[in-house]
């Protein structure tokens, strides 16, 4: 009767767990986030569309950048890639005078140019990333291996492994903004050393730069792209699946998932390095209406409101990772998918999220308006 009773309370554990995951659209009550109709704007009524993703495949299908190209109404549009999408290790070496170093990650990154008005990289980890080592030289040889790569302008933003922020002014009242947030990681690391050719130190330097170009454009849309996230339910914030509890054993596996969750890497919430990148881009867009942040990292959706700034992810460009439900986030939703940000003919800006189904069938959802 013990050994019954006992199976019982471990079978409602994981159920328990289980229930927290949003395996299916998660919406908190009053959140932004949840659809009232199908609102997504009629090709007439948009001025310019932008799409967002991290984590996508460059190389075979990706549904994702399939069900981008496929949604596309207007002429005017623009993608960014948030990172976690490649690195140097996965691109030929150059050979000069030669077609050697044309590949399929090349090719279909020509391709994107050829449709997008706009397009852009901003480095993750894996970016940054070469022989499993995060360095400094990865994504400076990714950079200047791809540098030429569009027809016009630079396809990785910011450049050269440094932190200074870019501004894209990509329509009369909305400009985006793409953010190195692996440089602000690494930053701590140097403590503030600034970087060759390089015009920021440190974190505190970024905060600076973002509030500027925030000042500078009290009237504009203002669309961030940046890797990390700010706001997350997922691992990034210590939460884990159940699955990560029962392996090798039940308790040990929490014993372990949660040492996971305390020590982490510098890519997880409460590492130093990333709580100060955190704080710097608070401070950074403090107070600021006009603007939306949109990061990868995550291989999910979610939604995060406050003080009335809006922050979104969708970093699940092919993998989908866990995300909890509740615990401050507006939506959640453990799906493939993708961001896309349209500027309106009357001067709004409406942003929605786009997920995937499992038959790659694209279902649309408003985000932050």
């Amino acid at each position: 009767m013990k050994t019954c009773l006992n199976l019982f309370l471990f079978g409602s554990l994981i159920l328990l767990i289980q229930s927290c995951a949003s395996v299916k659209p998660y919406y908190a009550p009053g959140s932004a986030a949840i659809p009232s109709g199908n609102n997504i704007p009629n090709a007439s009524d948009l001025k310019y569309s932008l799409y967002l993703t991290g984590g996508v495949s460059l190389k075979g299908t990706s549904p994702v950048l399939k069900a981008i190209e496929a949604d596309r109404q207007t002429s005017k549009s623009g993608l960014v890639l948030l990172g976690d999408v490649l690195s140097i290790d996965e691109l030929p070496a150059p050979v000069e005078g030669s077609d050697a170093s044309i590949s399929e990650e090349i090719n279909r990154i020509k391709n994107l140019d050829a449709s997008f008005n706009d397009l852009f990289l901003i480095p993750g980890q894996k970016e940054w990333s070469s022989e499993k080592k995060v360095t400094s030289s990865a994504i400076r040889l990714l950079d200047r291996q791809l540098k030429d790569v569009r027809d016009k302008g630079r396809f990785i933003e910011p450049r050269k492994g440094c932190g200074t922020p870019e501004a894209v002014r990509i329509t009369d009242n909305a400009i985006l903004v793409l953010v190195d947030s692996q440089w602000a990681i690494e930053s701590e690391a140097r403590s503030g050393e600034k970087m060759n050719g390089c015009e920021l130190g440190n974190v505190i330097e970024l905060k600076q730069a973002i509030k500027g170009i925030v000042q500078s454009h009290p009237t504009d849309h203002i669309i961030i792209a940046t890797h990390h996230p700010i706001y997350a339910n997922g691992k990034t914030a210590g939460n884990y699946p159940i699955s990560s509890h029962l392996i090798p054993l039940p308790v040990i596996g929490t014993i372990i998932t949660g040492i996971k969750s305390l020590v982490g890497s510098n890519q997880h919430f409460g590492h130093p390095a990333y709580e100060a990148y955190r704080s710097a881009f608070i401070s950074a867009i403090d107070g600021c209406k006009n603007c939306i942040v949109v990061s990868g990292h995550e291989k999910n959706l979610q939604y995060f409101e406050n003080s009335g700034e809006h922050y979104l992810i969708a970093g699940s460009g092919d993998k989908v990772g866990y995300a909890r439900k509740g615990d401050k986030s507006g939506f959640s939703y453990m799906s493939r998918g993708f961001v896309r940000a349209d500027v309106l003919q009357d001067g709004k800006l409406q942003v929605s999220f786009i997920a995937l189904d499992d038959a790659d069938k694209a279902e649309a959802g408003n985000g932050a308006g």
